[in-house]
């Protein structure tokens, strides 16, 4: 993946938002705005609340919704009420509720709906979440995105989601439904889903004071009931501002740093040799310079005094929202270190430490009452005791007075808080019975507000049970679906030669839509897949179809997230798409006429996921197929059906498919325009037309003459990608690939026409024009950058093959190896053995014996062994059978031995070439070379293969 895969992710599908309002990105990427509606033109989301969504949402083994479900999600949990609507019906109460009391969490938001979103489907090719967190983060990067894809204005091509609006809504407000109200809080608030029946330990320890669990507190003192919500929410809302430095203090010891704030006088001289507007520029930019002066030294706050108003007027719901603030900001005064103490008007203003207390005593305090009708006897109290000494740091104090609004205008409070001197602070934090919540400071005895909030005093509906947690599933490294049931587990060469096909349009080599992935169609079916950037290849398990493996292929199309092979006859077609994001293979038929004989055009629009079929002799009706979906409604769901529309109206993909481009300008059977290049043999003139009735005329030139002038010089097949356009030449004196650049209409690079007579079907360009791959002669698969002069991304070669025969013995099998071409003996001998309990290989001139000493019978190497193959085995592949009491080989023509129990149940799949051996167990347990596993081999992995080898031996009559 890449940052252009993820910038092309974060396109908005326009038709898709109109739905819920509407959205688009803002004209410098910064955020997401609205479109239309009461809320046009408003913020519905920063580049960076998306991201942190995202951050939830996506995560190993979770399908990535499209960008357009994405922005419909962050609707439905909270984020629409930004259009300003109060009656927004689209909301889902019971999160965007919640989602607003604990401040906005979107990324445990987004954790939430991944789990809503768990078994729908995703886009065909999801980014990496690193690349889209470093767009969202970077800004700036959508007018780039814009300008690279020139069609953007006729087409939106962000990928469309595969369900409609409405019906995606209608699931997700299904399964909301479902999850009761505590879970969703539990969501919201920790990210992750409750686990019943897990209890803390550190609840396990007798609370003390401030530490011990609220919830305990409310089950023995119903005063108390509804405590916790409170303490939870107050504790984010109520801050204490931090102390301002002296402004009479002077400055000491100088200048001590640079920086680029301050005042005119501290701006460094050398700035004033700047040009006048090169000044005005900096300034305005904030790049000026300025001398940094070191500030007096602050007052640190080392105490924190709260005093509780438990008079006549904090009675009731006050009384309760009052205890829950001075719980809250006792808990932040702890966090920050300071000397927490708690007083009370029932305990005339004497302050004590709240973690002394126990949980009982902590109980009893806050639920004390007096007949006091105002707090300024306890607050003169705890300010200044009757003996002159104070009981608090006069220096370094915070004092909190909690009470009710009207206790703050009474002249003994007003009186009280005048006559406060030194550096203690005195703030109120007043609550009324509406639940309005008001920070102030008493400046002079008259209260400044900081900062206002409000409570519901109303109690929380009683929540329902948790669901239980869904099972956690191990992502499977084998393909699921109709492919043949014994794969190739192994990272190899090629193991033959490439496909060929003269058909028009046939393409047996490509790229994904992405470009980092290679697939090559060799002899036999093979399918050889290849990553460019060299971390990992893997054959394909051929598709199965008919108890059997499929029909010939005749041409493979690069799509998001994987590929598609066209097999059968023209008459009946058949799709195999290969999708690497689920590591399924589904099988897409065509309902065509049972007369038709002629060839079919494919299409395929990226940002739909469907391809579209015409036959030649049916100029009307098409045949679309939406690769999202299975059997028959793949053609009729909506993607389908724009995808029909689109087609019929003359729009061509873009960029154009490399299998629709022709070296001349159409074929009989293609009824929309499409690109195509004609070669001038008398000027050596490309004439390009584009297919929307543009045309363009190119001169490939060496050392200033024509290149391509010549009696016998002809265009044999032409690749476009991206601005790139790979012409294959014969009969050319020059190269036989030109690489020429659309927009500038000039040549960028050649490749020599080599030994190989020019195929179009064995070179593909990548859909962005970056990469290419090629067949040099018919061993070595190149992939390289385009235009071919930079250094090879990836090249691979032929694979030796060897012939095998096998001998089964007393948990050990001997494999006698003979290169191709075969020998009368063979060259040498390999022993697995798994009876010390961990599979073991052995490849000397010993292994014979070694067999023989654990009671093998070595069998005659003149002659094949084994048994015929059943009529169910490819006989393709599969060489003969070996049988033995508990176990049977199958040998294939690819250096594999796949070993199988009694009832034909796969156990493990042995590689065996040269020095090289592999094993590999359907659970994924892999051993042996690096080169074939791809890296080290796991722990114990010759245990566990050793284990299912001894358990299958001991098997009798079939069953365990």
């Amino acid at each position: 993946m890449n940052q252009h895969r993820a910038g092309l992710y974060l396109q908005i599908p326009a038709a898709y938002c109109r739905a819920f309002g509407g959205l688009r990105w803002a004209q410098r990427g910064e955020a997401v705005e609205f479109l239309e509606g009461p809320g046009g033109g408003r913020t519905f989301a920063f580049a960076g609340e998306v991201a942190q969504f995202l951050q939830g949402l996506l995560g190993p083994g979770r399908p990535c919704p499209a960008f357009g479900s994405v922005l419909h999600l962050m609707y439905l949990v909270g984020l629409g009420d930004r259009a300003g609507d109060p009656t927004n019906p689209r909301r889902i109460a019971r999160v965007a509720d919640v989602f607003r009391e604990l401040g906005n969490p979107l990324r445990n938001a987004g954790a939430l709906c991944a789990r809503m979103h768990r078994d729908l489907p995703g886009v065909a090719e999801p980014p990496l979440l690193s690349d889209l967190l470093g767009l969202l983060g970077g800004g700036g990067w959508i007018p780039q995105i814009v300008l690279s894809h020139p069609s953007l204005g006729a087409m939106d091509y962000a990928e469309q989601p595969l369900l409609e609006a409405n019906d995606f809504e209608a699931r997700v407000r299904a399964r909301i439904e479902e999850m009761p109200a505590d879970a969703i809080r539990h969501w919201l608030k920790f990210g992750r889903e409750p686990v019943p029946g897990v209890v803390d330990a550190a609840s396990l320890i007798p609370p003390r004071g401030l530490g011990g669990p609220l919830d305990d507190l409310e089950k023995q003192h119903p005063r108390l009931s509804g405590l916790a919500r409170l303490v939870e929410h107050l504790e984010g809302a109520l801050a204490l501002p931090p102390r301002r430095p002296d402004p009479t203090g002077l400055p000491a010891g100088g200048y001590w740093d640079l920086t680029n704030r301050g005042e005119p006088e501290q701006v460094l001289p050398i700035q004033f040799a700047l040009e006048p507007e090169e000044f005005l520029r900096r300034f305005a930019e904030r790049e000026l310079l300025y001398f940094h002066r070191e500030t007096p030294a602050r007052p640190v706050t080392r105490e924190l005094v709260l005093l509780l108003d438990q008079g006549i007027r904090t009675w009731g719901d006050v009384r309760l929202v009052l205890a829950g603030a001075a719980m809250a900001m006792a808990r932040q005064g702890r966090r920050r270190d300071l000397a927490v103490r708690l007083a009370t008007t029932g305990g005339e203003g004497e302050p004590v430490d709240p973690e002394a207390l126990g949980a009982e005593a902590l109980a009893s305090l806050l639920e004390g009452s007096d007949l006091s009708s105002d707090p300024a006897a306890a607050l003169a109290r705890l300010l200044m005791s009757g003996d002159g000494r104070r009981p608090i740091d006069p220096k370094a104090a915070d004092v909190v007075l909690l009470t009710h609004p009207r206790s703050l205008a009474e002249p003994e409070v007003v009186e009280t808080a005048r006559r406060l001197g030194g550096e203690t602070r005195l703030f109120a934090v007043a609550i009324d019975a509406d639940g309005d919540v008001e920070l102030s400071e008493l400046r002079r005895g008259r209260a400044v507000a900081l900062h206002r909030c409000r409570v519901d005093l109303a109690p929380p509906a009683p929540a329902e049970s948790p669901v239980p947690p869904p099972p956690r599933t191990r992502r499977s490294t084998l393909w699921r679906g109709p492919v043949e049931p014994i794969p190739f587990p192994f990272q190899c060469g090629l193991f033959g030669p490439p496909l060929h096909s003269s058909k028009p349009g046939a393409r047996m080599v490509a790229f994904d839509e992405g470009g980092q992935r290679v697939l090559a169609v060799l002899r036999n079916g093979l399918l050889a897949c290849y990553r460019i950037d060299g971390k990992g290849s893997e054959y394909l398990p051929r598709p199965w179809y008919g108890g059997g493996v499929g029909p010939p292929i005749h041409t493979v199309i690069g799509v998001q997230g994987g590929f598609v092979l066209v097999c059968g006859n023209p008459g009946d077609p058949m799709l195999a798409h290969y999708d690497f994001t689920d590591r399924v293979c589904t099988l897409h038929g065509l309902d065509l006429p049972a007369t038709s004989k002629v060839p079919i055009s494919w299409y395929y629009y990226a940002d739909l996921h469907t391809l579209v079929g015409r036959l030649a002799d049916e100029p009307i009706s098409d045949y679309p197929v939406d690769l999202g979906e299975r059997g028959p409604r793949s053609s009729r769901t909506r993607r389908a059906r724009r995808a029909s529309e689109r087609f019929g109206s003359g729009q061509t993909p873009w960029p154009a498919p490399s299998a629709q481009l022709q070296p001349h300008p159409s074929e009989p059977w293609l009824h929309v325009p499409l690109p195509s290049v004609r070669l001038n043999a008398g000027t050596g003139e490309l004439h390009y037309d584009q297919g929307d009735g543009m045309r363009r005329v190119i001169m490939p030139r060496i050392d200033g003459e024509p290149a391509l002038r010549g009696p016998g010089a002809g265009v044999v097949g032409v690749h476009q990608g991206g601005d790139a356009l790979a012409v294959q030449m014969e009969g050319s004196p020059g190269a036989g690939i030109w690489f020429v650049s659309i927009a500038r209409a000039e040549v960028i690079g050649s490749l020599p026409a080599g030994g190989t007579p020019p195929n179009p079907a064995s070179f593909a360009l990548s859909r962005d024009g970056q990469s290419y791959a090629r067949w040099i002669g018919e061993t070595w698969l190149e992939m390289r950058d385009v235009p071919g002069d930079r250094r090879s991304l990836r090249g691979v070669g032929r694979e030796p093959r060897w012939h095998h025969d096998v001998t089964l013995g007393r948990s050990c099998l001997l494999v006698h190896k003979t290169a191709e071409p075969l020998g009368r003996q063979p060259t040498s001998w390999v022993l697995v053995r798994w009876d010390r309990g961990r599979l073991e290989v052995q490849t000397d001139e010993d292994a014979e014996r070694t067999f023989e000493v654990l009671g093998g019978e070595v069998a005659d190497h003149g002659s094949p062994s084994g048994a015929p193959l059943a009529s169910r085995y490819d006989s393709i592949r599969y060489v003969r059978r070996v049988g033995g009491p508990t176990l049977q080989v199958l040998i294939d023509n690819f250096n594999h031995l796949a070993v199988q129990d009694r009832r034909e149940r796969l156990l493990v799949v042995f590689y065996v070439s040269g020095r090289d051996f592999a094993a590999w167990m359907p659970d994924g347990t892999r051993f042996g070379t690096g080169r074939l596993i791809g890296g080290g081999a796991p722990k114990a992995a010759a245990e566990r293969i050793a284990a299912a080898l001894r358990a299958a031996e001991r098997e009798k009559g079939g069953e365990r």
